[in-house]
C-alpha cells in the first residue's frame, strides 16, 4: 500500500491497515528507523493494558510463603545500614 506525505507531515493510515490493526483516532504509533530508507511502526499498548500483560509474571520463580515485597524491604534496609551505618533515621 502506499500514501502520500501532506506538507505538514500527516501520513493517512489506509483504511484496511486500520482495521486490520484495530487503530482509532488517538491511537499512540511509535516510530522508529529500521534501516536506511525503512521505518517501523508499532501500536503504542496504553499503560493499563501494559501493566495487565506484566501482572504475576514474576509468579512461577517465587517459592510457597515467599514474600517478595518483605524481602526486598529487608535487603534495602540492609543496604542502608552498611552504607549509612546505625545512626541513619530509617522511615
Amino acid at each position: 500500500m502506499t500514501t502520500t506525505m501532506s506538507a505538514d507531515n500527516t501520513v493517512k493510515i489506509p483504511d484496511a491497515l486500520a482495521r486490520l490493526l484495530d487503530l482509532k483516532p488517538g491511537t499512540v504509533l511509535d516510530w522508529e528507523v529500521s534501516g536506511p530508507g525503512a521505518l517501523l511502526v508499532h501500536k503504542h499498548s496504553p499503560r493499563g493494558e501494559r501493566a495487565e500483560k506484566l501482572l504475576g509474571i514474576g509468579r512461577p520463580f517465587l517459592k510457597p510463603c515467599e514474600d517478595a515485597v518483605a524481602e526486598l524491604v529487608q535487603q534495602r534496609m540492609q543496604d542502608d545500614l552498611q552504607e549509612y551505618g546505625p545512626s541513619h533515621p530509617r522511615p
